[in-house]
């Protein structure tokens, strides 16, 4: 049976896929579903093999940011360019890593996003299961009749500890969304707080997939800008990256947190992924073994 669905699923996509794609149709089919959100909000671009969409939405929706991500290598390179030559646009981000399955279900336990494009999806068993984790609306393409078709999302906002780290940075909590703001009560207390909504993805997994736009410098002066005497003991995971702006949002309540410091943040900038784990790890034991007993 389950062979049976797989073989559908690619019938089904070779017949979505088989025209050639207008992109201002495709664009006023999916505009309707934009222009509902009255708040920031998080849009990924998985592998549509166009730069059309995200940069689209990016420049119309400046409540939006656009986050470039995908399975080609190549294509990724080439989006670099033309994220360089549009500084005006201050939400997009770009994602290098080519990401698979596997990579979308870390970025599903963790990231979550209020629209996804599919237009070019891998052909998988579990990539439609993945990508309603992932987010509230997945956008799949019809090119025979030039319009996009909604696949309603989970709804799970998730609050968890990030599949970069070893630790468990987090306390269950409620949240109430409201517009601009989210407020936060963890799980069998009497009190609350709100923060305002930040879209975009946390700076950890934006560095572990390797974040190539926005670059170095525009990172550095971001954090730079970071009140750093009020945000001292926050987790890394809580920094989000909106486009070339940084947002701290404190998603995690914990009693031995790890400890942020400007120079820690910006230490991580220049780290390769595969050392940014154990960089993670020292330094929460340093810190717990500075925490008075």
């Amino acid at each position: 049976m389950r062979n049976i669905v797989y073989i559908l699923l690619l019938s089904f996509s070779s017949l979505l896929y088989s025209n050639e794609p207008d992109f201002e149709t495709l664009y006023s089919s999916l505009k309707p579903l934009l222009e509902k959100f009255t708040r920031p909000f998080t849009v990924l671009d998985y592998d549509s093999e166009s730069n059309y969409f995200a940069f689209r939405i990016a420049k119309e929706f400046p409540l939006a940011t656009c986050i470039m991500a995908g399975k080609n290598g190549e294509l990724l390179d080439s989006m670099l360019s033309l994220c360089i030559e549009s500084p005006d646009l201050k939400n997009i981000l770009l994602l290098s890593k080519p990401l698979s399955i596997a990579d979308l279900k870390n970025l599903a336990h963790t990231e979550h996003f209020d629209v996804m494009l599919a237009f070019n999806p891998i052909i998988a068993k579990n990539f439609y299961a993945i990508a309603k984790t992932l987010s509230d609306n997945v956008v799949v393409p019809n090119y025979q009749e030039q319009t996009v078709k909604i696949i309603p999302g989970n709804g799970a906002l998730k609050i968890k500890s990030h599949w970069f780290s070893s630790e468990k940075p987090t306390i269950p909590l409620l949240i109430n969304e409201k517009q601009q703001s989210m407020t936060l009560t963890p799980l069998n207390s009497h009190w609350s707080y709100s923060i305002t909504r930040a879209p975009g993805i946390s700076l950890i997994t934006f560095l572990a997939l390797k974040g190539s736009w926005p670059d170095l410098p525009l990172l550095e002066k971001a954090i730079s800008n970071i009140s750093w005497k009020y945000y001292s003991h926050l987790a890394p995971w809580d920094i989000i990256v909106t486009g070339s702006n940084i947002e701290v949002l404190p998603f995690s309540l914990n009693l031995n947190p790890t400890k942020n410091s400007k120079e820690f943040a910006l230490d991580l900038l220049h780290m390769p992924p595969s050392e940014i784990k154990s960089a993670l790890t020292l330094n929460m034991l340093q810190e717990n073994s500075e925490t008075p007993k």
